[in-house]
């Protein structure tokens, strides 16, 4: 499943790159930092490991944001824990003082750091968390649809 959503990722940013007419970017000199939590050892590291390609990927095409920015990760371990994804959502944010953080953990853990997330008004995108109640939030976002919506889409193909 991470690696269908990985390659779903990788279509919907090139055809957003694609479609555009070539835009030369002007480096700014200026550096934004995203942070990256997820499982990068334990029994779900294959997550983190897949997550991590795939964003490295789409860099290697598009190292700048369009205003010319370089783009920093900076990665934290939570082994798809809940009290490891807390403690790396506060080194990320009054630490690193990274702009936003993209999740690779499942939507307990996700749900885990929500209140914290308001705390810090750090956006994060959860990539492959599923909960419907993700997206209730200011500060959390889904990449994926939600086990509402896939269990919509299932049913009318049942």
């Amino acid at each position: 499943m991470v690696s269908r959503l990985l390659l779903l990722f990788f279509v919907v940013f090139m055809l957003l790159v694609g479609c555009e007419q070539e835009h030369i970017v002007q480096k700014s000199g200026k550096t934004v930092k995203i942070g990256v939590i997820g499982p990068f050892s334990g029994a779900e590291q294959e997550w983190g490991e897949n997550g991590i390609l795939g964003i490295k990927t789409a860099l290697e095409l598009q190292p700048y944001l369009l205003n010319g920015d370089k783009v920093e990760l900076v990665l934290e371990d939570d082994q798809n824990n809940p009290e490891l994804a807390a403690k790396a959502l506060n080194k990320l944010a009054t630490q690193d003082k990274v702009s936003a953080v993209l999740h690779f953990s499942d939507s307990a853990v996700v749900l885990s750091i929500a209140e914290a997330a308001e705390e810090y008004k750090v956006p994060i995108l959860a990539l492959i968390a599923t909960h419907p109640e993700i997206s209730n939030g200011d500060w959390i976002s889904q990449f994926s649809f939600d086990d509402t919506m896939q269990a919509t889409v299932a049913a009318l193909y049942d």
